[in-house]
Parts: structure tokens; C-alpha cells; sequence
């Protein structure tokens, strides 16, 4: 890691529970940026001055902004409080836990990504702003943000459901933004997940049953006093693809 530098590295990799299966052709090869898929639209004329692409509240935040794809068409219903696959080919979901607002479902989606930094770098998980996904007539991500040099766990879309809607679908379309908290230009390099690397995932994922009721802080320093983050770092660095 270097202080200095203007670059900052972002590991990533697909996560998904080791089986007989490996779901990696179910997640997009390279990770791009809201500011990289818009750019292949903008219009070149006279005025390029007054091009949003050269407003600088637009390009301090838009390059920094990850665009996470669905990669293939599900569908469900919830009948009974139990999730229904309606389309024979929906990708693998679950109800994560009973409704937190009145009348509306959780539904967590079956797709999964993990990142980490040398940097200190927190990111935030929203639903898609700049696009009209279609699975959002019926639901929105639960937004979150964490330090992902701080604290290694995976990001799984959980969404949940309007009031009263018991169904939900999704097509091949944007499904999450990450935004990175850094105006240091990103470089996604991608690693494959290993059993130690998802040991690692699931003692973070699961601390709340383990230590309840803590401020993510606190987790952090239990995390880093340990030196976690260069346990996790060493594995990933034998594990590159790019």
C-alpha cells in the first residue's frame, strides 16, 4: 500500500458457499463503474463544457460508484411466509428473517460478492439511482455501508418487498450500487475465494451471534488487534486471477 499513491486496489470475488456446484459463471467477469457505463453514451458537441460529464460534483462521485449485474431472469412468490421459485431457472433465494415494517417481506437474493482494501476505505450499498431496474416496482436493497479493511464479509442483496407485495422479479440488470469512499481512482483486481478466505467471511458474518449488540467499531478493533487483515490479505495475494 502506498499513501501517496492516487490509485487505490480493490480485491474482489464472487461469494458463494462451497459445493458441488461453482456459480462463478453467474456473476459479471469485471466489475465497472457508473461513470464507465455512462461515458459510452455521452454526446460530444459545441458545448461539451456544459456536458454533464465535466461537472465536477458528477465526476467526484460517479467513478467511485461500482455497478454490481443480475445476470439472469428469477422470479418468486411468497406464499405462507415460504419463498416459491416460479421460474424453474431463478437463481437460489431465501426469507432471511421475519418482516421488520409492517407488511412488508424480506426477500434475500441468491447472489453474493465479497471486496477488501489495504486502504482504509468504507463502502455503501444502495439500490441502483441512475437506471429503473425493473425489479424495483417490487422492492428496494436494504442500504448499508462498513470498512471493508476493517472487516471482511460478504454483501448479499437483501431486499425488501413494497407494503403488501408478496412477489418479486428480477430481469439481467443492474441490481446493486457500491459506492467507495475515496476520490483515489479505483483498480478492481479479482481473486478466487478459497475455504480459508470463507471461514474468514463467516466468523465476520456471524459475530452477532457471538458478540451481540456491538458498534461495528468495536468489531473493527477486535478485527485489527488481531491482524486479520493481514491474514486475509496474504491468502488473497496467493489466490489473484487479475
Amino acid at each position: 500500500m502506498n499513501d501517496n499513491s492516487s490509485t487505490i486496489e480493490i480485491y474482489w470475488s464472487p461469494f458463494f458457499e462451497r459445493g458441488l456446484v461453482d456459480w462463478s459463471m453467474l456473476y459479471q467477469g469485471k466489475i465497472s463503474t457508473l461513470y464507465d457505463e455512462m461515458r459510452s453514451e455521452m454526446v460530444h458537441d459545441a458545448e461539451s463544457h456544459k456536458n454533464l460529464f465535466y461537472c465536477p460534483a458528477f465526476k467526484n462521485l460517479t467513478p467511485n460508484v461500482a455497478v454490481l449485474k443480475n445476470t439472469m431472469k428469477s422470479q418468486f412468490k411468497i406464499e405462507n411466509d415460504n419463498l416459491v421459485h416460479v421460474l424453474r431457472s431463478s437463481i437460489s433465494s431465501q426469507i432471511p428473517r421475519k418482516p421488520s415494517m409492517d407488511g412488508r417481506h424480506h426477500l434475500e437474493y441468491g447472489l453474493g460478492w465479497i471486496f477488501f482494501s489495504e486502504d482504509d476505505v468504507e463502502i455503501s450499498m444502495t439500490s441502483p439511482y441512475f437506471d429503473t431496474p425493473n425489479h424495483m416496482k417490487y422492492g428496494n436493497v436494504v442500504p448499508g455501508k462498513f470498512n471493508i479493511s476493517s472487516w471482511f464479509r460478504k454483501i448479499t442483496p437483501e431486499f425488501v418487498l413494497k407494503k403488501g407485495v408478496n412477489e418479486f422479479e428480477i430481469g439481467e440488470e443492474d441490481i446493486v450500487y457500491l459506492t467507495f469512499n475515496t476520490q483515489k481512482k479505483l483498480k478492481f483486481t479479482r481473486f478466487e475465494m478459497t475455504d480459508t478466505l470463507r471461514s474468514y467471511a463467516r466468523a465476520c458474518s456471524s459475530s452477532t451471534e457471538w458478540e451481540q449488540w456491538l458498534e461495528l467499531e468495536t468489531r473493527y478493533e477486535r478485527f485489527n488487534k488481531s491482524e486479520m487483515p493481514k491474514l486475509v490479505l496474504n491468502e488473497i495475494r496467493k489466490n489473484l486471477i487479475y
